[in-house]
C-alpha cells in the first residue's frame, strides 16, 4: 500500500522553450497569448533570445527564466532597390546563425531538461529528440519577383519540414488576413495547422478622443527613417498626436518634438490597448503582428509598408484592396493622407476572426 502512495508523487512540470525571432517586436508579441496558455496549464516556460524582442517578453512575464540566444541581427537597406541585394549579402551569416542555434538547442535540451520548443521563425530550433513547433504566417514567400518566389518558397519549406509541427498565424477561412502568404496555391510538403490571429489585445468599446496614434516597429534603419518622417510631418497636422517609438529599452527622447505630439519610447500592453482604442486613427507599419493586433481591436489604420520589405508591401496592397486598411507609401506620407483616411477612404468592417486557437495549444500540451 505504501508503494502505491509513493508512485503517485507529483510529476515535475513539463518545460517548454519559447524563442521568437529578433526582427522587430512582432515575433515576440504574437507569442504572448501562447505563453499565457502554456503557463495557465502548468507548463514551465523558458524564454530565449536577445534585444528588444526579448525585453518585451521579460517585462510581461517577470521571473520567467531567460536563456541568452544570439539573434539573426538582419539590417535592412534604406534604398528599396538595394533591399534584396543587401538581404542576400547577409544570407551566409544568417545560415551560420541557423546552424549555430541548432547546435545551441542540443546543449539547452541537455542542460535545462527541455521537453519541447516553440520557435517563432527561428529556423534552427528544431530537434529530432523532442517536439518542435515552428510558428509563421508566411508559407509562400513573396519577393516581388515570380522567379525568386519559385526559388525561395521551396527553401522555406525545406527548413520548416524539419520541425514536428507548423502553426500558421492566420485563420483558415476565406476572410483571412495574410492572403497567399498563409494560403499558398501550390502543394505544401508538410502538414500545418492554423493557430488563429495572435494578439495580446482583446476588443473593447472605448470613447474616441480625436487623437492620431503613430506606432513604430521593425528593424533599423527603417524604424528611424519612418520616425524622422513623422517628426517632420507632425507640426503640419492640426490634431493632437501620440508617437510610440517601439524602443522598450530606450530612455532618451528625440529632440525638437512638435507641441502637438506626445512621444513615448514604449507602452505597456494595457496602456497601449487604451491608446489604440481611444484614438481616432492609427498610422503604423504593415508588419503582420501589428495587423493582427488591429484586427483584434477592430481598428482602422493607415498602413505604411517598410520600403523594400516585399512581405509588407504585399500585405498592404492586399488589405487595401479589401478596404480593411488604407495603404500609403512612406515617401508619399503627408497630412493629406491622414485627411483622406479620416474623411474619404471607405473602410470595411468585415474583420477576420481574431483570437488564439487554444485547442491546438492544449493538444500540444497533452501530447508532452
Amino acid at each position: 500500500m505504501g508503494t502505491d502512495f509513493q508512485n503517485k508523487k507529483k510529476q515535475p512540470a513539463k518545460r517548454v522553450l519559447v524563442a521568437p525571432l529578433d526582427w522587430g517586436l512582432g515575433h515576440a508579441t504574437r507569442c504572448i497569448p501562447i505563453i499565457n496558455t502554456l503557463k495557465i496549464n502548468g507548463i514551465d516556460v523558458l524564454l530565449a533570445g536577445e534585444g528588444p524582442s526579448l525585453e518585451i517578453l521579460v517585462k510581461i512575464f517577470p521571473g520567467t527564466p531567460v536563456l541568452p540566444l544570439e539573434g539573426y541581427r538582419v539590417r535592412y537597406s534604406r534604398n528599396r532597390a538595394l533591399f534584396l541585394p543587401k538581404l542576400f549579402a547577409q544570407s551566409i551569416r544568417i545560415k551560420k546563425r541557423i546552424k549555430k542555434e541548432h547546435t545551441w538547442l542540443r546543449w539547452a535540451i541537455d542542460t535545462y531538461a527541455i521537453d519541447a520548443v516553440i520557435s517563432d521563425n527561428r529556423f534552427g530550433l528544431w530537434s529530432s529528440r523532442i517536439p518542435s513547433v515552428f510558428i509563421t504566417h508566411q508559407l509562400q514567400i513573396k519577393t516581388g519577383f515570380k522567379l525568386l518566389d519559385l526559388l525561395a518558397t521551396p527553401i522555406n519549406y525545406r527548413f520548416i519540414k524539419k520541425f514536428s509541427a507548423c502553426w500558421v498565424a492566420d485563420v483558415s477561412e476565406n476572410e483571412n488576413l495574410a492572403g497567399d502568404l498563409s494560403h499558398p496555391k501550390g502543394r505544401v510538403p508538410f502538414p500545418y495547422q492554423y493557430i488563429g490571429l495572435l494578439s495580446r489585445f482583446c476588443y473593447s468599446e472605448a470613447e474616441k478622443k480625436g487623437t492620431i496614434l503613430f506606432m513604430l516597429s521593425g528593424p533599423e534603419p527603417a524604424r528611424t527613417s519612418f520616425e524622422n518622417r513623422i517628426l517632420q510631418q507632425a507640426s503640419q497636422i492640426p490634431k493632437p498626436m501620440i508617437l510610440i517609438r517601439g524602443l522598450p529599452g530606450e530612455r532618451a527622447l528625440p529632440k525638437n518634438i512638435p507641441d502637438n505630439l506626445t512621444v513615448f519610447n514604449h507602452a505597456e500592453p494595457s496602456e497601449l490597448s487604451r491608446m489604440i482604442a481611444g484614438s481616432e486613427m492609427l498610422v503604423c507599419r504593415a508588419g503582420y503582428s501589428t495587423l493582427m493586433d488591429l484586427c483584434a481591436l477592430k481598428k482602422q489604420a493607415v498602413i505604411i509598408p517598410t520600403p523594400g520589405q516585399t512581405e509588407q508591401e504585399y500585405l498592404a496592397k492586399y488589405l487595401h484592396q479589401k478596404k480593411l486598411f488604407m495603404r500609403v507609401e512612406e515617401k508619399h506620407f503627408t497630412k493629406e493622407q491622414i485627411k483622406e483616411a479620416l474623411e474619404v477612404f471607405p473602410f470595411s468592417n468585415n474583420w477576420p476572426r481574431a483570437g488564439l486557437n487554444e485547442g491546438l495549444v492544449l493538444e500540444f500540451i497533452a501530447a508532452l
